[in-house]
């Protein structure tokens, strides 16, 4: 695929490096967030992180994360102390989060994936 060729109808399913070179100096010239030129596209935004990563397109700004308010069913606001395991999902990643998990390591884990 030429390089100066952006065309999403016109790639395949699985990309080629070459693919995700020309999607991703897409995505830098459109202005957008990573998140915003993807799901323009159709694409789950993580996907775009990984090429760009395995392209070692890293020293790229990084993007102010996105946050979503989250509703937890059955227990009060204000606990401190989680006491139940759940489930972090960022696209196809899933972070098994135990009972009593050290906040700040969590925080640093997905620090770690995004960049």
């Amino acid at each position: 695929m030429p390089r100066s060729a952006f065309d999403p109808s016109t790639l395949p399913r699985r990309w080629s490096p070459d693919d995700a070179e020309v999607i991703l100096t897409a995505w830098q010239e459109s202005g957008l967030s990573v998140a915003e030129f993807a799901r323009a596209h159709g694409w789950d935004p993580m996907r775009l992180y990984r090429w760009r990563r395995e392209l070692g397109q890293t020293d790229v700004a990084v993007e102010p994360l996105e946050f979503i308010e989250l509703e937890v069913k059955g227990r009060s606001s204000s606990a401190s102390l989680q006491r139940e395991p759940f489930i972090v999902e960022f696209g196809d990643i899933r972070i098994h989060v135990p009972a009593q998990f050290d906040a700040e390591g969590l925080s640093r884990l997905m620090d770690a994936i995004l960049c």
